[in-house]
């Protein structure tokens, strides 16, 4: 995680890094002033009845431009930051829309991709946000659009939730992050190999395995800048690496995340974070 980290500090773009996450408010942010007061106090009593019934934790943001980022880079920081969903559950969902670009994403997090998964996040865009709210074609009733979306997800959760409360069945297969763990370990490999022959071949065939992974597994952008960059780094510097290794190993660390609360103590998010990029937008 070190050397993520470090790879995002000085290679990722400036527009990423500078990006101001906001200011988490309750589960109803709209800062975009899209929606009446009375659908606030809806959507808000309907998700927290939802975490009181499972745990899942759910929030709504609205903003009105994405500073210059992707929405799903921007989502997935924002989903982060807030630790949306319980510690160690991961079950943490945000729904998002911006104004200027008209777009808007479900960002579902690890503990919930088995019940939301991609095409169901879809089809709430499609079939909820979209129906109600969809500007270029002259439909603007958000409050009808997060209602109805909100809704539908809870639906999708309480249901989920009945049949298996343990959560298991509403997590993302294992198998899925074993095979990414294991294509990283085999991308790495071949690409020390070739980094010991020549660093230029190494350069070039971990920035081609980087992007593959990152493309398979729809890391976003920051996925991408990071495998790709970290690729390109460990076919270049592949037998210092090499000679390292064989020396020794190193020292292992740890984090500990919080929680957020309201200006009224009411505890919002147990800083649960856990989110890859699952989810859709449009």
């Amino acid at each position: 995680m070190l050397v993520v980290t470090l790879f995002a500090m000085f290679f990722l773009p400036a527009s990423i890094l500078a990006f101001n996450v906001p200011t988490l408010q309750g589960r109803v942010n709209d800062n975009a002033n899209l929606l009446t007061p009375v659908a606030r106090s809806q959507i808000e009593q309907d998700l927290k009845f939802l975490e009181e019934k499972t745990s899942a934790q759910v929030a709504v943001l609205t903003v009105n431009d994405l500073q210059g980022q992707d929405i799903k880079s921007f989502s997935l920081k924002v989903a982060e930051t807030w630790k949306l969903g319980q510690k160690g559950k991961d079950n943490g969902l945000l729904i998002l829309y911006t104004v200027k670009e008209d777009r808007y994403r479900i960002e579902v997090g690890y503990g919930l991709e088995g019940a939301i998964p991609d095409g169901v996040a879809g089809n709430i865009i499609r079939e909820q946000l979209r129906k109600h709210a969809d500007p270029k074609k002259g439909a603007r009733d958000f409050d009808g659009a997060f209602i109805s979306a909100a809704k539908r997800i809870s639906k999708i959760i309480l249901a989920e939730y009945a049949k298996d409360p343990s959560g298991k069945s509403m997590k993302k297969s294992d198998g899925e992050e074993a095979l990414l763990l294991v294509l990283l370990i085999v991308a790495g490999f071949i690409t020390l190999l070739a980094g010991c022959a020549h660093e230029i071949i190494g350069a070039v065939v971990g920035a081609v395995l980087g992007g593959g992974v990152a493309a398979l597994f729809s890391l976003g952008n920051v996925g991408y800048s990071v495998l790709i960059i970290g690729g390109i780094l460990i076919g270049l510097l592949a037998k210092i690496l090499i000679e390292a290794l064989g020396s020794g190993g190193g020292g292992g660390g740890s984090y500990s995340s919080g929680s957020w609360s309201s200006s009224s103590g009411d505890s919002i998010f147990g800083g649960g974070g856990g989110f890859g990029g699952g989810g859709a937008d449009g």
